[in-house]
């Protein structure tokens, strides 16, 4: 799965159409990005990363994982590069079942939106769950980081 980075498309003139402007001018006045588009109730979170535990352990999906992990390796740009696309594609998967966008704008959406219920050690158990599906253990803090920064608990249990 690629990323896809939206184009701003100019008119004949080389000037942005009027809606880029706006869209510019609301960027300027500045967007919280702590505060998600959506909000999320503690018991959808914990079942909606249950969702995606389900999918990052199914034997197939954590067979590419694996592979991916070790491609990635030590270097934080190689797995930016590697596991990122397969994360928003897993989390797609279980986000629109929840009335978040599919993507990466959605995953962040709906991370953030986790996030609200990080002082939850549940929540935060299963966000560290499916971190480390995803990455090393020495590479945890970055996907921590691409997880909203919710993870950082012993899931002992």
């Amino acid at each position: 799965m690629a990323f896809l980075i939206p184009r701003k498309r100019f008119g004949s003139a080389g000037e942005p159409p009027a809606a880029a402007a706006d869209q510019r001018e609301g960027m300027a006045a500045g967007f919280d990005f702590s505060t998600p588009y959506k909000r999320i109730t503690l018991e959808d979170a914990r079942n909606a990363l249950d969702d995606v535990l389900a999918l990052v352990t199914n034997p197939e999906v954590k067979a590419r994982l694996d592979q991916v992990k070790e491609r990635g390796g030590q270097d934080p740009k190689n797995v930016v590069f590697t596991v990122m696309p397969i994360l928003v594609e897993v989390f797609s998967k279980v986000i629109e079942l929840y009335e978040f966008p599919p993507g990466q704008s959605g995953t962040i959406q709906f991370m953030l939106a986790v996030r609200e219920h990080s002082r939850e050690i549940s929540i935060r158990r299963r966000v560290s769950k499916i971190a480390d599906c995803f990455v090393a253990a020495n590479m945890m803090h970055m996907a921590e980081a691409m997880l909203g920064g919710i993870g950082s608990a012993t899931h002992q249990g």
